[in-house]
């Protein structure tokens, strides 16, 4: 049996009895990993990043790379995410709220397609049938 009561300076409340005692725990890290792409973005491209749905949890709090916009799902346990032709390297986190506080942001690198040198090197003279050597 549990019992409780409330004293201050004016004296206690009336003892209330019961069974059960429900207490909600202040949220801890954030369970599970963000899935999405990591590398190999493409500029210009939207991918969708998704964190496993947190029980009792009552919002998320997305951020995203400088370049990178969330199109959708703020506030959701899942995003969609357009990439900008100015997209870096950079984190996506996460973090969630319950009525009792907020986890600890739970992060992901992502990283766009490498630039391709697109410098050609050789000469800019090609005779029929002959070989030539060119650098990328």
């Amino acid at each position: 049996m549990i019992e409780v009561s409330a004293h201050n300076d004016c004296g206690a409340s009336p003892t209330w009895m019961g069974s059960s005692l429900f207490v909600d725990a202040a949220p801890g890290s954030v369970p599970g990993s963000i899935a999405g792409p990591t590398s190999g973005i493409c500029k210009l491209a939207t991918a969708t990043y998704t964190l496993p749905p947190i029980n009792d949890a009552t919002g998320y709090l997305w951020t995203v790379p400088i370049g990178a916009t969330i199109m959708s799902g703020q506030s959701t346990n899942s995003i969609n995410v357009v990439f900008a032709s100015s997209y870096r390297t950079g984190d996506i986190c996460v973090n969630y709220s319950t009525q009792c506080g907020t986890s600890p942001f739970e992060c992901v690198t992502v990283s766009p397609t490498p630039v391709i040198n697109t410098n050609i090197q050789g000469s800019n003279v090609l005779c029929e049938f002959a070989a030539m050597n060119c650098i990328a």
